[in-house]
């Protein structure tokens, strides 16, 4: 109980004031985030944006940049002129930080450690594309950050995570939004999720059960993928007949009635909105050809790809293009 009430103390604190202390930049302790962490499920999205960009840091300079000047006009007096010291600093002073900080306490330009606040705006509806701006931001940094900025990143790259892509609890609920669709909007959803994973797509026609599967292509140098994914929205388990008729549309297949292959596919996609049977998956468990995606799976793909709030949106996501 006393963990709790440290941690929405915190919680208040980071989101009430903003803070230049690095230390603030990330949970007091790994307890804490543990804790955080299991109840993000149940928290206010609103709120849980509201610390995520409290924890973002505003454009500043720290004490080891100022640390770091001192030590730079230091070196310039014990040589006695900054000319002099030019081929010995000459890799410091080519570096874009330091040409940053310099700038900032010599001529009074902008700070030199660039903010990250906009980060947030990319919540709730592009988590995936937040996490990759803060993998860049560590990665074009990593030289010039503290320890306690990391571990703020890191944390930050958790909440994210944990609330943005899903935990198991979360799932679980939000997989019910799949019946709540007919299975036309069932199959579009999943040919918008392909097309957010950078497949070009599209619908071949109805089947004799009424379905349609999705053509997917994604080429790249050295690498082309033709995918045939099949659809099933139902409560039960997907069975393995079901997967073996994909795998022998998959063999078979020469793409040549295909509007978007310009060759044979080469992997079968079965998409459940719930699972598989034991002998489905152990089946085609080492097959590379066939790829099994349950409800679960698929609910962490949309959340990542397509945004926390995508149940919300679902009927704009499946509408039919004109």
């Amino acid at each position: 109980m006393e963990t709790e009430s440290e941690l929405e103390k915190w919680i208040t604190q980071r989101v009430m004031a903003e803070s230049s202390l690095l230390s603030d930049l990330r949970f007091p302790s790994d307890e804490m985030l543990e804790l955080y962490l299991t109840t993000v499920g149940d928290r206010d999205e609103p709120e849980v944006r509201r610390l995520v960009i409290a924890m973002l840091f505003q454009p500043r300079a720290t004490y080891s940049d100022r640390q770091m000047h001192e030590i730079y006009r230091g070196k310039i007096e014990a040589h006695g002129s900054t000319e002099g010291t030019r081929s010995h600093l000459k890799a410091l002073e080519e570096s874009p930080h330091f040409q940053r900080f310099l700038a900032y306490y010599e001529k009074e330009g902008p700070e030199p450690r660039e903010g990250i606040k906009w980060i947030g705006q990319l919540l709730p509806n592009h988590p995936r594309q937040a996490i990759q701006a803060l993998n860049a931001y560590f990665d074009a940094n990593l030289r010039h950050i503290s320890n306690d900025e990391i571990h703020g990143l890191s944390d930050i790259e958790a909440i994210i995570r944990a609330k943005y892509i899903g935990i198991p609890e979360a799932v679980n609920d939000r997989r019910k939004t799949f019946f709540d669709i007919s299975p036309r909007q069932f199959e579009r959803l999943i040919e918008e999720l392909y097309r957010d994973l950078g497949y070009q797509t599209s619908l071949t026609r109805a089947s004799r059960d009424g379905g349609r599967d999705i053509e997917a292509k994604r080429e790249e140098m050295g690498r082309r993928e033709y995918l045939r994914i099949e659809c099933k929205r139902k409560s039960g388990n997907v069975g393995v007949r079901d997967v073996r008729n994909l795998r022998s549309v998959v063999e078979t297949s020469s793409g040549a009635s295909s509007p978007i292959f310009n060759g044979p596919v080469n992997k079968g996609v079965v998409v459940s909105a719930s699972g598989f049977t034991n002998s489905a998956r152990q089946e085609f468990a080492t097959d590379a050809r066939m790829e099994l995606v349950t409800g679960n799976e698929l609910v962490v793909l949309l959340n990542e790809h397509m945004g926390w709030t995508w149940p919300a949106r679902v009927h704009a996501i499946t509408a039919e293009r004109p």
